[in-house]
């Protein structure tokens, strides 16, 4: 024997080919008891069956006296024939036409005209600038008046009051 220490032989390394079967076996393993848990926690769930009980029905007890419910009188909602916001009865007042939402076409509707940008729903161009109110309003133009609108989102919050 030379002076030499005893050194042990290093292990083998498993193969390439032992690693992946280990994996394997590992995750099928998994696999089956997630797959076991979820099958077992759906029976659970599942209502329990039912055995053949015969159904019994009955025939309620009807009442056969008449009972008068007086009903309210119908509320009429206010007409508003074009449904551009205006009540018809407004319409008259304003000369406008109640089947029309735009009797001006001007492409700002009647209830626009008087609530929002207090232009005149008979005329299509206000303030005779030669533009149409709707044209205006959308360039972001006073329709009533000279200069811009400078708040427009307030104009249209209001229109969807």
């Amino acid at each position: 024997m030379n002076g030499d220490a005893y050194q042990p032989e290093p292990s083998p390394q498993p193969s390439l080919l032992a690693r992946w079967k280990l994996l394997i076996l590992v995750l099928v393993a998994l696999l089956t008891i997630v797959g076991g848990g979820a099958l077992l926690w759906l029976q659970q769930r599942r209502p329990a069956a039912t055995t053949n009980t015969p159904v019994v029905t009955t025939t309620p007890a009807t009442n056969t006296d008449a009972v008068t419910v007086p009903l309210a009188p119908e509320l009429r909602a206010a007409a508003d024939a074009d449904a551009d916001g205006l009540r018809d009865e407004e319409e008259a007042q304003l000369g406008t036409n109640p089947n029309s939402p735009d009797t001006d076409s001007d492409q700002l509707y009647d209830y626009e005209e008087t609530r929002v940008w207090q232009t005149n729903p008979l005329v299509a161009d206000t303030d005779g600038d030669g533009f149409g109110d709707g044209l205006e309003v959308r360039g972001g133009f006073n329709p009533g008046g000279p200069g811009e609108i400078h708040n427009t989102d307030a104009a249209i919050n209001e229109l969807l009051r």
